[in-house]
């Protein structure tokens, strides 16, 4: 059964990944944009960690 549940994990691992892609393409731009302020990149940075 440690097979199956570790093929279970890794389906979950992958809808997380998926679920919350676009919100981390999104802070990535942030954070590699010159054009924005220190405030908004530091901000991104730290949204992004969590």
């Amino acid at each position: 059964m440690a097979k199956l549940a570790l093929i279970n994990r890794e389906q979950k691992r992958r809808e997380v990944v998926k679920k919350f892609a676009a919100k981390r393409a999104q802070l990535l731009s942030v954070i590699n944009d010159s054009k924005a302020t220190d405030e908004a990149r530091f901000e991104a940075r730290e949204a992004l960690q969590k």
